[in-house]
Parts: structure tokens; C-alpha cells; sequence
């Protein structure tokens, strides 16, 4: 199980079902692409909000970001792969999508 840290606080984030998995196809085939590291973020949090959903159902998308410290980014983005991951949805052998920590 994938564990995120959202406010100083950790939180464990169960396998993706389908629902959420569906929820956030559009987000997942996305995040490879982006450079920007708030759009990386939001789209991280858009992720495991819907991972969340079934046992944090208040752990809504606005609830994260309003919890999710600056500085917990890069963790967010690891901790993403590592819930694809446990989907099968990236391998173990495969790169984690870059994380880029400047917001300027």
C-alpha cells in the first residue's frame, strides 16, 4: 500500500479500483507530459483524491490541496508512481515521470 504524507500527516492510499481508476484515467495518461511542477501537483492531487475516495472520502481534491504543504510536492509525485505502480500500471523497471521542485 502507497503511503502519502498530506500536511505533515501520513496517510495510506489502498490499491486503485476501477472506479477510481477511471476517475483519474484522464489525469494519469496526462501526468507524463507535464513540466510544470504545480501543474504535476494538482494533477498528483486530482490522482489520490480519487484513490482516496473509497476509505477518505473527505480527502477531497480542494481538502488536499488546502492541507498539502509547498514543500511536499515532490513526495506527492512519488507517491503517485508508487500508487501506479501498485495498479500495474508502471512497472518496476520503468522511470518515474521527472519531478521538478522550481515554481518559478
Amino acid at each position: 500500500m502507497a503511503t502519502i504524507t498530506i500536511g505533515g500527516q501520513a496517510h495510506d492510499v489502498p490499491v486503485l479500483n476501477f472506479a477510481a481508476l477511471k476517475a483519474a484515467w484522464a489525469d494519469i495518461k496526462s501526468m507524463p507530459s507535464l513540466t510544470d511542477p504545480v501543474e504535476q501537483a494538482s494533477t498528483a492531487i486530482r490522482i489520490v483524491a480519487a484513490a482516496l475516495k473509497s476509505t477518505m472520502p473527505e480527502m477531497t481534491v480542494e481538502a488536499i490541496e488546502q492541507k498539502l504543504a509547498a514543500t511536499e510536492f515532490p513526495a506527492v509525485i512519488g507517491a503517485v508512481v508508487d500508487i501506479l505502480r501498485e495498479a500495474g500500471l508502471v512497472g518496476s523497471g520503468e522511470p518515474a515521470p521527472q519531478t521538478s521542485t522550481s515554481t518559478t
